[in-house]
């Protein structure tokens, strides 16, 4: 009985305010890995589900489910895997714990990348429109403990730490870890042994049910840019035409075969072989000065949400348009014919839109956001399923991205880029990830 109403009671409404997978827990304590509700609240299914169905291919069967109990409750295991909840009948607190008006939580999710970038966009959406007293980031770094240990030792190679100090520092906001005994130092600091207590506990639905940003808070991403631009790219004089980096430091997706004559042809002012490692102010510049930049899909291309509106993002996939067009992909047979059939997009487009993490990001950056597919597998999706050459069907699950890692041969991808470069292709629209979301029935 207890269990049902501490589910039923753990989340509030989304507030109009914020991006809509924002939860809002009311009067909550957090010490250690141990979050306590001292209060009820109502229950925000109904309002999180009537967007979900763009956000993750499974929200649409978790949203019919039942039982509600068992719904919320998946949502916080997934914002909040290390964390013990539970619910007191004592009084709230407030006299012995450090007590703030609003606190955020979010958390981060490896060191780089297009899922750290959705999150801190989420977070830094909603502190535009509420001012928030403090942060706690529950951390699960993808190469475990050694990479946070290496951030806490040098602050400053870390990707994570230093987009959130540019956008949070100038105001001093506290920012305290959860979840990892381990995070010492740098920016965060120890919970206080008393804990800590909110009057507003916001929290990011993410996992099954909202796997990228909130759509509604695309709109910040120009102004987190210039936040973080004004305090990492300390010299904007300098400026390269064409950027191409071929992964050359990568063991997967590298571009392969006459990579100097792929850049000859570009007219690349700049080949990078390897990204400048450990230093992520570095690398944001390195986005932000170009006027065009190609390379294959991988994490460091998150950062091209820092180039400049009106300048050129090439990402080169292994991934074919078709596995999305005859009905392979997750979310081909219900989104992308919407897409196509009512925004001018190509089927293609849309489902290459689809099949990257990029797209979303870029659909107010102003930076021109094209995606070069080359077909590297021999798989192949016919009539919904992924097959092989002869025509066996392949059962592993995610069987559409078989070929994801593969390398890129850059003499298939060269008529493509070429076309993009020389204005003869059709700018790869960015699909309106911000309408058209189906809504999901209750009963």
């Amino acid at each position: 009985m207890w269990r049902r109403w501490l589910i039923a009671a753990a989340l509030a409404a989304a507030s109009d305010d914020l991006p809509s997978n924002m939860l809002t827990l009311r009067n909550v304590c957090v010490q250690e890995t141990t979050i306590t509700l001292h209060a009820s609240t109502a229950d925000a299914k109904g309002q999180l589900c009537g967007l979900t169905a763009c956000h993750a291919p499974q929200a649409r069967e978790r949203c019919r489910e039942n039982d509600d109990d068992a719904f919320v409750a998946g949502v916080l295991a997934e914002a909040l895997p290390r964390f013990r909840v539970r619910r007191s009948m004592e009084a709230y607190p407030v006299a012995t714990a450090r007590r703030y008006e609003r606190v955020a939580l979010f958390t981060l999710t490896g060191n780089i990348g297009h899922d750290l970038y959705n999150g801190l966009l989420d977070v830094f959406s909603s502190s535009l429109s509420r001012r928030f007293d403090a942060l706690f980031a529950n951390v699960m770094w993808f190469t475990g403990r050694q990479s946070w240990d290496a951030a806490v030792a040098r602050p400053d190679t870390s990707w994570s730490l230093t987009v959130v100090d540019a956008l949070f520092n100038e105001t001093q906001t506290p920012l305290y870890w959860a979840s990892d005994a381990h995070m010492v130092g740098s920016r965060f600091e120890h919970l206080p042994s008393i804990g800590l207590c909110a009057d507003e506990l916001v929290v990011r639905a993410q996992g099954r049910l909202a796997e990228n940003v909130g759509w509604d808070a695309l709109p910040a991403l120009p102004r987190l840019r210039d936040k973080v631009l004004a305090r990492v790219l300390t010299d904007t004089s300098k400026r390269e035409k064409l950027t191409l980096y071929t992964r050359g430091d990568a063991r997967r997706r590298r571009f392969q075969g006459n990579v100097q004559n792929f850049a000859t042809r570009l007219g690349a002012t700049k080949v990078l072989a390897r990204m400048p490692r450990g230093d992520p102010r570095q690398q944001i510049a390195l986005y932000a000065s170009s006027d065009v930049v190609v390379a294959p899909f991988g994490s460091n291309t998150a950062n091209s949400v820092f180039m400049r509106p009106g300048s050129t993002f090439v990402e080169v996939t292994p991934l074919c348009a078709s596995t999305c067009e005859e009905g392979c992909h997750p979310y081909s047979k219900t989104l992308s014919g919407n897409m196509a059939d009512n925004y001018n997009i190509s089927r293609a487009n849309a489902c290459l839109n689809l099949m990257a993490d990029g797209p979303p990001l870029h659909r107010y950056s102003g930076v021109n956001y094209h995606i070069v597919p080359t077909c590297s597998g021999t798989l192949r999706c016919a009539s919904g399923k992924m097959v092989e050459p002869s025509g066996r069907p392949v059962e592993m699950r995610k069987a559409w991205k078989a070929n994801f890692n593969d390398d890129l041969d850059v003499d298939a991808a060269l008529p493509r880029v070429l076309e993009i470069l020389r204005g003869r292709s059709p700018q790869t629209r960015v699909a309106p990830f911000t309408v058209a979301c189906p809504r999901v029935s209750q009963n």
